[in-house]
């Protein structure tokens, strides 16, 4: 595999179809320098293989980041107690008792092995007025 190879994989495996603007923002050069370099106008540098693992260090970096904020209010199913569930619909107004209710149901049934705080939330602000 040669460097043009080895660019485009990676930038399509990374960022998908649409990767020359992706791959040059995390390489800090162009978008016209990528695309030189595809069209053959310029020469990859041969240091192209370790400015693309330390970009994609910075990537996998965002990637674990972004992992953490979305498991930052996952919970066991079994730490959702009744008090967990009624503070979380009591955040909202309902219509009437019955409203509530079905919300507290929802979110109950919204309850899994490992079930997402926010989740719950979704489930009871769609109950609500």
């Amino acid at each position: 595999m040669n460097n043009l190879e080895k660019m485009r994989k990676v930038g399509e495996e990374v960022y998908g179809s649409s990767w020359q603007s992706s791959l040059a923002r995390a390489l800090g050069i162009s978008d016209r320098t990528v695309r030189n370099f595809i069209s053959g106008k310029s020469n990859i540098p041969e240091t192209l293989s370790s400015r693309l693992l330390s970009a994609m260090d910075v990537e996998i970096e965002k990637i674990q980041r972004a992992i953490a904020i979305i498991e930052s209010d996952a919970v066991s199913g079994d730490d959702v107690t009744t008090e967990v569930i009624t503070g979380i619909v009591d955040r909202y107004e309902y219509s009437d008792e019955m409203a509530r209710q079905h919300a507290v149901d929802a979110v109950n049934n919204a309850v899994y092995p490992k079930t997402f705080l926010s989740d719950l939330d979704a489930v009871a602000r769609k109950y609500s007025e």
